[in-house]
Formats: C-alpha cells, structure tokens, sequence
C-alpha cells in the first residue's frame, strides 16, 4: 500500500485530492464569510437554477437595474437572458448536476474538483514529452521535435504512450513537476477563488484535448475540445489555435482543419448571430472594453494595422507588463522556448492585455483560466528543449557518447528543478495557497453567523433583493435583483459594513432612508450591520441597538485587540490605533488593503464627523482621497457617540499601487475634503503631522 501511494500516479493522487481539500475548503469558507458575490457567483446561481427549473439561461440579477456597469446595460434587448453577455452552454448539463443539491457550494466544489483534474492530462503529457528522454539520451527521434515540421523520416508516433512501459524512476517524479506547476499557477487559483465560472473549467478539458492530440487519439481530443468549446465564446479562438497547431506543426491535415473550421465557425455564430439576437446589440456587450482602439471590431483592425503604436504603448503599462511577468513565472520562465505553443494562448493573451479593465490583466478573476493550459503545456517542452540544448552543447564540449545518457538525466532534473523554483517563486508572492506569504485562512466570525440566521429569514420563493455579498445566498430563486434595484422585490437584505458594488456606500444609505422613510418598507431584523427590510411593514423604522454593535466596540466582553496603537488628539475625537488587512484576492500588483481605526470621544458632541484617508504618492502629493462615507459615519453619526466608547470605522478596499503613505484627517460633515481650515486641527499625535498639522500619518505602504 505503501509503496502505491509513494508511486508517481500515487503522488499524483496525492497532489489531486489535496488540491481538492485546500480550495475546497477555501472556496466554501469564501463563501461562509460572505466573500462571493453577485457578479459571478450570484447571477451564474440564478441562471443554473432557473435553468434546472425549465427557464433556459433566464436570470434576474439585471433586470429593471438602478444602477450602472461597464457594460450598456439599458441597451440590452434580453436582459434577463445570459446568452445576451455570454455564451456558456456548459450550464445547461450543470443545471442537471445542481438538482441532486440545489446549493451555490456544490458549484464551488464542482469547480475545484474538475480544475485539480487538470493535473492528469498536464502529467501524462509531461511523461509523453519527457520521461522516454530521461531513460535514453541518444533516442532523439522517440518524440517529435516542436522546432521542425514533422516530416516523412519522422516516425510516425504510436497511438499508445510513446513513453517505456516501465520508465526510469528520474523520469517518472520528474514529470510531476508539471502537474503541480498547475496547480500552483496564480492563475488557475484565482479562477478557483473568484466564485464560480464555467470558463474556469477550461484548463482542464483544453489540457486533455492537447494531450489526445499529441496521442493521435482523435474522437478523444473532439470530445474534450467539444466540453472546452461549451466553457464560453472566445474558447473557440483557442480551438482554432490548436487546429493550426494540429495542421502546421504535427501534420494533422484533416483534424487541424475541422478544428479551425469549428472553432472560427463557432466564435462566428456566438458572437454575430447568437449574443446579437438576444442583446440586440451588433456584438459583444463587453466590446466597449476596447473602445480605446475603436468603437467597433472593423476600426479596431484598422487601427492595428494604421497606429500599432497605439497597441504598442498601452503595452508598455506597468501593470500589463507585469502581468506578462507572472503569467510567463508561474510556468517557470521557459514558456518563450515553446513559441508555438505559447502561441495558442494569444487570442485570449490579447483581449485580457488591451481591455481596459483592469481586473482582465491583473492574473486574477476567471480571465486567465484558460491561459493556465497552455502555459503549462509550453512550460514542459521549454524545458525539453533547454536540456536537449544543454545537452547537445556538452556532447560538443567533451565529446560525450550519445549512448551515455547520464549528462541529459542531470541537465534535465537540473532544468525541471530550476522551473520548479520559478514557479513556486512566483506562486509565493502572487499566489493564495498556504505556502504563499498571501494566504489568509477565513475566519467564519459572530457577524457572519448573525448573517446566516438573517439569510434564513427571507421565504425561500420570495423576490428579494440584496447587495453583492449577499445574493448568492439568495439567488435560488426565480427573481433575485442586485441592490439598489427594488422592482417587485418583498424583501431587501443588506450587510451595511459589507462592499456595496455597484453603488457608493453613501448611495445605498441614502436608498435605504428613502424604503424605510417613505413608507414602502419596514424593518423586520437588524443586527450588527445586517438590515432586512419587509414590504408593507408599517411602523417598523427605528433601528434597534444591536443593529449598531458593528461599530461599537465596546460590546462584547471584551475590547478588540488593536494591531497597531496610534494615538492622535483631535479635540473633540481621540484616534486610538488601526489595523491593515489585505484583502484576499490574487493579482499582479498589490493586494487591495482595508483600514480599520478605532476612535473615542471625551464628551458627548453634537456634531457628525467625517473620517477621511487621504493617499499619498511617492513625491509627496496626494494621489487619492476617500470621502464617500463610511457605514460607521452614516449609520452611527459621532453625534450619537457615548464617552469613553470604542468606536471602528472601516474603510472599503483600496488598490496601494503606485502609493507610499496613508494619512487620515477629520472634517465636519459638509465640508470640503482639501480645504485645510474644514479640518479638524490635530492637537498632539504620535506620529507625522503634515497640511497645518490637519493629517496625521497613519502608515507607510510597503
């Protein structure tokens, strides 16, 4: 038993179903603490479960919207049908799956159990490519070369592994280096910890449909190609690549052209007959991404071929730079010894580096998932070509044996271990995992088991609305609406310290008064910051006090700990200390940081206080100023404050990229945020004071 396990399929098993358990669990703690939302999680839930339901790809999470998106929303013919925005018929068998437990978690585990496959094909491959050369450095013709045509003196490759039956120990746990390569990629991480998507299923059968390719074993390379091709739209350009590849590279005439005729003809279809009819838009709702080189596909082109430069420069940015950088480290840094390969990645490459939004080539989301296929696959024939390199090199120098295949066996362990450490380098610094400096175990706390129990009391046929974090919670049902937008909703669920996307937190306060004030609604449960609302509650508009023990705190038993003690004298409001915490998200940059401060007031003040970080730059002036409130401010103005009472105000997530300092300053409510004398003046401070000592330094950014 023991020595199976110890084997490399053993091994193999091992990295599986550890990956399996970590984002697993991962994924449904996400969950717990109300880290999943509408966008994707929330509407993909909405979509699986009307579509379990007889309401093919119907959801609601847009319609009559009160707000805005990147995206022409009030354009959009079908607004409550997905294949207006995406083409994703992999749902449908999904839908299937999701009847036998109709819960957003089987979702998240689905996704972590068919991405940790994609380790098997990413292995067999590894030992296709690489294992027959550990055993034989003289077999140079055992395995086609990527960097000629394969020709008529070349064998033509069996349709069983062209590996030995019983390869070389070296040779098999080599080969495992590729499959955790994959597994530890930033990319297929944060596909798996962004919610759920169909596209993050992707690597997986795109890392199978290569491997088959590389068999010969055609009706297996179709099928997995099919289950990529079903992921979502631009899959297809992917697929044409490796029809390409099939023809040009391995001579696979017929099979290379019905997979570029398929792959062009099923982009075509998706993107001009299918999303136009339900949009009513002339193509993809997600092309105003690119309006920077063009309003349409036709002026994009010609601007790429009239103003390369224009392409040209908005490459050079900083943060799509360093997107190549973590996308090319997570696969080791030999993926450019395999251009051809690396080559089929490229249409999907260029639309995450020249959309204009950011998330696409920040290496985190769902946007990079199928990158992560090609990577790896581009990762394990670098690697084979560098060590037959360095080989061919030392048979030149000291005119070694070509029988004598120890000199290769070191070269390439040497060379796998070396990409081993840049891949782990990389996921050290931008991955999520344990052994990442990033990774932050989820703490399901009070205020997220309040927000069950509050979840449980919305009737499960009701139409609701509820804010991002919470939706997925909700959206098993047929109408679930993204708040602000209330249409026929019975209820309204909000956690008020939670992210308000896509509204101000002051926007959502002020809609909140508007249902309460205005007679609409009533308050059914509010506690710590969660808020449900009723409609046709009447008489219910007072906020109880356990609805304020988010900011407050001074009610448990006992004081929060305080991470860092500052202390400042505002006069009329004392700053105590604060804490940073990252927020849990994979990118190329830095992560995304939350401020929490913690304040006291000698006496009782009749007036409310605004809180306002102000960012600096590295030449000292300031970059960024958040004054759109705080849910501390709103909901528990200073004027409501007792003396002596420890009071949290935290800010929302704000990107540090390009940023060196933090400072925080107050301003009455009203005033203006830059104007120095609508400050509150800083009496004694323990640390730096700047702007007529208004702004006291909270922290240096690393």
């Amino acid at each position: 038993m023991l020595r199976r396990l110890l084997s490399p399929e053993g091994m193999l098993a091992g990295m599986i179903a550890s990956y399996i358990a970590l984002f697993g669990w991962l994924s449904l703690a996400r969950h717990a603490t109300f880290n999943t939302h509408a966008l994707d999680l929330g509407y993909t839930v909405n979509t699986v479960w009307n579509t379990a339901h007889g309401r093919p790809f119907y959801f609601s999470t847009y319609q009559q919207a009160e707000f805005q998106l990147d995206i022409p929303l009030q354009e959009i013919r079908q607004v409550d049908n997905l294949l207006a925005y995406h083409v994703e018929p992999l749902l449908g068998p999904v839908a299937l799956i999701y009847r036998l437990w109709e819960d957003p978690r089987l979702l998240l585990l689905l996704q972590s159990v068919v991405i940790a496959l994609g380790a098997l094909p990413a292995y067999r491959l590894a030992r296709l490519r690489l294992c027959r050369r550990v055993g034989d450095w003289g077999d140079q013709q055992s395995i086609p070369s990527l960097s000629k045509h394969v020709t008529s003196q070349s064998p033509r490759p069996s349709t069983g592994s062209r590996c030995p039956a019983e390869p070389t120990p070296v040779g098999a746990y080599l080969t495992l280096a590729f499959p955790l390569i994959y597994l530890l990629a930033p990319t297929v991480e944060a596909a798996n910890l962004s919610d759920f998507h169909a596209v993050a299923l992707s690597p997986t059968f795109l890392l199978a449909a290569f491997y088959f390719l590389e068999r010969r074993r055609p009706w297996w390379t179709a099928l997995f190609t099919l289950l990529a091709l079903l992921c979502r739209e631009e899959i297809s350009l992917l697929v044409m690549m490796l029809g390409l590849y099939a023809a040009v590279f391995r001579r696979r005439w017929v099979l290379g052209a019905v997979l570029v005729t398929v792959g062009i003809g099923w982009f075509v279809l998706c993107v001009k007959v299918i999303m136009p009819h339900f949009s009513g838009l002339p193509g993809s709702a997600f092309l105003v991404r690119y309006q920077q080189f063009g309003n349409s596909l036709g002026e994009i082109a010609h601007n790429l071929l009239h103003r390369p430069a224009l392409f040209w420069d908005w490459l050079r940015q900083p943060e799509i730079m360093n997107y190549f950088r973590v996308l090319l480290g997570s696969a080791g840094g030999l993926a450019m010894l395999a251009p051809e390969v690396l080559a089929l990645a490229g249409p999907v490459l260029a639309a995450n580096a020249f959309s204009s939004y950011p998330w696409m080539h920040s290496a985190g989301g769902h946007y990079s998932a199928s990158l992560s296929a090609f990577l790896v696959i581009s990762a394990i024939y670098g690697t084979d070509r560098l060590a037959r390199g360095l080989a061919w090199i030392v048979r030149r120098i000291r005119r070694v044996s070509p029988e004598h295949g120890t000199a290769f066996r070191v070269l390439l362990a040497s060379t796998v271990v070396a990409v081993l450490l840049v891949s782990g380098l990389t996921h050290y610094y931008y991955g999520v995992s344990p052994i990442s400096h990033r990774f932050r175990s989820p703490v399901v706390t009070a205020h997220h088991r309040i927000g069950h129990e509050v979840v449980a009391m919305v009737p499960p046929d009701a139409p609701v609305s509820a804010q991002t974090g919470l939706y997925p919670h909700l959206a098993n049902r047929r109408q679930a609406y993204l708040f602000p937008t209330i249409a026929d909703a019975e209820y309204v669920l909000l956690d008020v310290t939670a992210e308000t996307y896509p509204v101000t937190l002051a926007f959502q306060h002020g809609r909140v008064e508007d249902l309460i004030y205005g007679s609409q609604f009533g308050i059914l449960a509010a506690r710590d910051g969660f808020l449900l609302l009723k409609q046709g509650l009447t008489g219910a508009h007072e906020f109880p006090e356990g609805f304020f023990s988010f900011a407050r705190g001074n009610d448990s038993e006992q004081e929060p700990d305080i991470p860092h003690l500052l202390h400042a004298d505002f006069g009329e409001i004392e700053l105590v200390g604060y804490s940073l915490l990252e927020q849990p998200v994979v990118t190329a940059g830095a992560p995304p940081i939350i401020i929490e401060t913690y304040w006291r007031i000698p006496q009782v003040t009749a007036l409310a206080y605004q809180f306002v970080p102000y960012f600096v730059q590295e030449d000292g002036a300031i970059a960024w100023v958040y004054g759109d409130g705080t849910a501390t401010a709103l909901y528990y103005p200073t004027y409501a404050w007792q003396p002596g009472e420890l009071v949290c105000v935290t800010f929302p997530p704000h990107t540090t990229a390009g940023l060196r300092e933090v400072y925080l300053g107050v301003v009455q409510w009203g005033g203006e945020l830059f104007r120095v004398d609508d400050r509150l003046p800083i009496w004694a401070a323990d640390s730096k004071m700047i702007e007529r000592n208004t702004l006291v330094l909270l922290t240096t950014l690393p």
